[in-house]
């Protein structure tokens, strides 16, 4: 995924499939794949050289979006803000694909 520049701290984006919650990793995805539904995704935002964010004094926010029309038919549209999901672990977060998309 692309590195970009927030305030001198260079952050890349791994995207992680999984077929379940506490599986093995089937792929890697980058930013606009088209992803299968009833799967589980990790994001993990790490440094440049790919060590982990730091966990303090920063706000580690995801933006997860699904614009496809199964989402859309299913009222299941997606592309707010989402804080990373366990206090102490900012740069990670999980979720899972309902739709095509």
């Amino acid at each position: 995924m692309a590195v970009r520049q927030l305030w001198n701290l260079a952050v890349r984006v791994r995207g992680g499939l999984y077929a379940t919650r506490n599986g093995n990793r089937i792929a890697a995805f980058d930013s606009g794949d088209v992803l299968p539904k009833g799967r589980e995704l990790l994001f993990e935002a790490v440094t440049a050289t790919g060590f982990p964010f730091p966990a303090n004094g920063y706000d580690v926010r995801w933006r997860v979006v699904n614009t496809d029309r199964e989402a859309a038919q299913a009222k299941g549209l997606r592309g707010g803000f989402y804080k990373s999901h366990r206090p102490g672990v900012r740069g990670r977060a999980r979720h899972t694909t309902a739709h095509t998309g």
